[in-house]
């Protein structure tokens, strides 16, 4: 379902922040994709799924405005992939980490936004 209403302030920063989120995974997708270049072929799995989450996440992203329920679970799952397939000690992971948290206690959490969804 779509909505015309007006979108509260929860739900843009978190489609703001899938955003940046998928972006760290097309960018996650590219790096791995050199490694693949290189000649280390199993890291075209880790290549692919990320590439896959980036393009859910672009596509939950651009839907989370117009109040589509199906992208707030998208959204949802994405953020919860994210937290338990990064690791390292590296900045990025750490960071692509505190997206998806954020991402999710913004979905989850304010009333107007579980509200937005609901109607």
């Amino acid at each position: 379902m779509t909505t015309t209403r007006a979108v509260p302030r929860p739900v843009t920063a978190a489609s703001t922040l899938l955003f940046l989120l998928s972006a760290l995974a097309a960018f996650t997708a590219v790096v791995f994709f050199g490694g693949v270049l290189g000649g280390a072929p199993w890291v075209l799995v880790p290549c692919v799924g990320s590439f896959l989450l980036a393009v859910m996440g672009f596509v939950g992203a651009a839907h989370l405005r117009r109040g589509a329920r199906w992208a707030r679970a998208v959204a949802v799952v994405i953020a919860i992939l994210t937290v338990l397939v990064t690791r390292g000690d590296a900045l990025l992971p750490w960071l692509a980490g505190v997206l998806a948290v954020l991402v999710v206690g913004l979905l989850v959490l304010p009333s107007e936004s579980r509200e937005f969804f609901r109607s």
